[in-house]
């Protein structure tokens, strides 16, 4: 049963818990209230009389409150309103009903604002909007209607309803219908007898099979243009859509025009940001071809040099040329599909000793063409673990090359360690006495396409290294000083991480 307090000098009410022994309040009218309840039965009230408070003798009329209502006195007495009211008191009920209703749409409002300052992408928005605007108007179903491209249709972006999927994403011609004539004008309309107004579009319950006998349409705007228009139909009830449903809905078709644009303007920036990065890709790729291009037509000239000056030696040195330059096109094929898209490891278990040791013999001849030395350190105590072998091949052939490019103008040495780390990881490094770096070209290792080899690097190798690491569960981390060396280490899980 709820218990209320009743203001004496401006008799406005305020609810109380029934638990509640001292009450301490303070009206809207600047009076404090302070009772404290008496123990026992409340005192009941008689119908269509005035009572007296039995304790300070102040007088109340049942009429003027609901049926089944405890008044709590501010003397602290306890009066019972239990008989069936009428007349007055059925208004007090409605009252109190209205006051509910407002209460629940503010709270629903508020809730909105939250949402759609947490929403991203403009679809997701636009659902978010409409679900609490069907709540809040008590509306069969809602609609986003968002003018097109080209600025003379209407699209049924977002709907909610029975018939939501036959309408999603339809057409209305800026002429036509009830949301066509309110995003031409600018302004809102209440039709609560369709049948009656020219302007309702009929085709569209043909098509769906729905009958609309009420609809509200609001425009949407964002600094001060029409975008669109949010669209309620059939009111629950038999009263219709009212001039208090308006002003709801065009309280939230004020925010949910700048949160569609906000989240527009986000979505276009993410489009620029692609944009950006393809041509950048772009740009990176064509250097890179460009130069393997050189490489091809250097060799295929002193191929058939050599073909035709009969000179084996020619004909040999522009054969090799030939075959690194497409050596190159196939690794520049490799990373670009290793980066653009994710893939999970394949594992199995393998020797992380055997594969540095594999490396290095593959590697060798190279580097002695080089002058640099190379040598392998595997450490006994690493066992077998899961990882990608193939994967992990690539990574380290990318990390050995670079190293005896960076030895390659006064010889010098890169060795290839494996160590067992601590419990959950195992280490990879390949560590040279090359030039090393300075702190601004480490900063830029792992863009794509930056690369210190000028036509001979791809710039990709090692973007595509920290990724197959990443993707493990891993990572790679440089140690690097100029004039002295680098120490590039592959850190990978003894399991991958879930």
């Amino acid at each position: 049963m709820p218990t209320v307090v009743q203001c004496p000098e401006c008799q406005a009410r305020h609810a109380v818990p029934d638990t509640a022994r001292r009450v301490n309040l303070l009206c809207g009218c600047a009076r404090a209230l302070a009772v404290a309840r008496r123990d026992g039965p409340p005192q009941p009230a008689r119908e269509g009389a005035v009572t007296e408070c039995g304790g300070c003798g102040r007088s109340y009329d049942p009429a003027a409150f609901r049926d089944a209502t405890d008044v709590l006195c501010t003397c602290g007495n306890l009066l019972a309103i239990t008989a069936r009211q009428s007349g007055e008191s059925a208004g007090r009920r409605r009252e109190d009903r209205a006051r509910s209703l407002s209460e629940g749409e503010l709270n629903a409002l508020i809730d909105l604002c939250g949402m759609m300052n947490a929403a991203v992408d403009t679809e997701t928005l636009l659902r978010t909007i409409l679900s609490l605007s069907a709540r809040i108007l008590r509306a069969e179903g809602t609609s986003i209607l968002l003018l097109s491209d080209s600025g003379d249709e209407l699209v049924f972006y977002v709907v909610t309803g029975k018939k939501a999927q036959d309408l999603h994403e339809q057409r209305l011609d800026l002429n036509e219908g009830i949301a066509g004539w309110v995003v031409r004008t600018g302004r809102s309309a209440v039709v609560n007898d369709t049948a009656a107004d020219e302007r309702f579009a009929k085709r569209f319950d043909d098509h769906t099979r729905f009958r609309t006998d009420s609809i509200l349409c609001v425009p949407l705007r964002t600094q001060e243009k029409v975008i669109g228009a949010l669209e309620a139909v059939n009111k629950q009830g038999d009263a219709g859509f009212s001039e208090h449903d308006l002003a709801l809905a065009e309280a939230i078709a004020g925010q949910a025009g700048e949160a569609v644009h906000r989240a527009r303007l986000v979505e276009q920036n993410v489009r620029s940001q692609r944009l950006a990065a393809v041509g950048e890709t772009v740009a990176g790729l064509a250097h890179c071809i460009k130069n393997i291009l050189n490489g091809l037509q250097g060799g295929a000239y002193m191929v058939n040099s050599g073909i035709k000056k009969e000179r084996p030696e020619t004909l040999d040195k522009g054969w090799r040329m030939v075959e690194r330059n497409i050596e190159r096109v196939s690794n520049l094929a490799l990373d670009m599909l290793n980066l653009s898209k994710d893939r999970e490891p394949v594992l199995e278990t393998a020797d992380v000793n055997e594969l540095i040791r594999d490396v290095a013999e593959l590697m060798r001849e190279r580097a002695a063409s080089c002058r640099v030395t190379l040598r392998s350190e595997p450490d006994a105590a690493l066992q077998p673990f899961p990882f990608d072998a193939r994967a992990m091949h690539r990574c380290v052939m990318n990390l050995v090359g670079n190293a005896i490019d960076a030895c390659e103008e006064a010889g010098g040495e890169v060795v290839i360690r494996t160590t067992a780390g601590g419990a959950d990881t195992a280490d990879l490094s390949v560590t040279d006495n090359g030039c090393g770096m300075s702190p601004e070209t480490q900063k830029k290792l792992f863009a794509s396409f930056f690369s210190t080899k000028g036509s001979r690097g791809t710039g990709l190798g090692l973007a595509v290294t920290r990724k197959i690491l990443r993707e493990h569960g891993g990572d790679l981390f440089v140690r690097s000083e100029e004039g002295v060396g680098s120490t590039f280490t592959c850190r990978l899980p003894r399991r991958i991480r879930s």
